[in-house]
């Protein structure tokens, strides 16, 4: 009786048995096939696991620190800022929140421009608060309250002032002084002649004008008489 065949002996494995890359294989070839695999499943389970760390979060914005400063503030630790960076940033953030809470608080407030360097001023000991809106404006309504008649006696004291000063008439034009006569011969013959110069005989011209006269001997002695 024959022996039946050995296909792992035999030059090639019947087709249909092997997956689809090892179709056409020797046995030879499959059998270095399996054994590069498992070399490469044994140095890869030897290999310790590569921890890549995660990449820190951004640092905050702007519109960060107005929608969360507490969730801003835990991204900046998370990065492992310094103190001093820290500081900065937070500094920073402190001044925006502030510069908004003014320009919200000061809508409508009619006294706002002449009470603002005083509640700057509160605003230096309470910084914290002083980035809400609302302490902008309850501050403003303190010293509006405060200050009423002082505040109420400057404008009567403007409102006067502007009402004065459309009531007066508008500055006419400068006027120019008259331009002197041209002098004829026969002034400078007189001119000449008396040893005066020409602006002591306009002078003497202008007085003669108005009737103020030197005083003479002559009308001395008649306005004495």
């Amino acid at each position: 009786m024959a022996t039946p065949p050995n296909p792992l002996f035999g030059d090639r494995v019947p087709a249909g048995t092997l997956p689809a890359e090892l179709e056409g294989k020797t046995p030879l070839e499959i059998a270095q096939y399996y054994q590069e695999r498992e070399t490469r499943i044994l140095r890869t389970q030897a290999q310790p696991p590569v921890n890549t760390p995660a990449p820190p979060p951004p640092p905050p914005t702007r519109e960060d620190w107005e929608a969360d400063p507490q969730a801003a503030a835990q991204r900046v630790f998370q990065n492992s800022v310094t103190r001093q960076e820290f500081q900065n940033v937070v500094q920073s953030a402190q001044g925006t929140l502030l510069q908004a809470a003014k320009l919200a608080a000061r809508q409508g407030k009619k006294y706002w421009e002449r009470l603002l360097p005083e509640m700057e001023r509160i605003a230096q000991n309470d910084q914290q608060n002083a980035t809400n809106s609302e302490w902008w404006v309850t501050t403003y309504n303190y010293l509006v309250g405060r200050d009423l008649s002082t505040l109420l006696a400057e404008d009567a004291a403007a409102a006067a002032a502007a009402q004065r000063s459309s009531s007066e008439p508008p500055a006419g034009p400068s006027e120019q002084p008259p331009t002197p006569r041209e002098l004829k011969p026969v002034d400078l013959k007189i001119m000449n002649g008396l040893g005066l110069s020409e602006e002591q005989y306009r002078k003497g011209e202008k007085n003669y004008e108005i009737g103020k006269f030197p005083v003479t001997l002559d009308n001395r002695t008649w306005r004495s008489a």
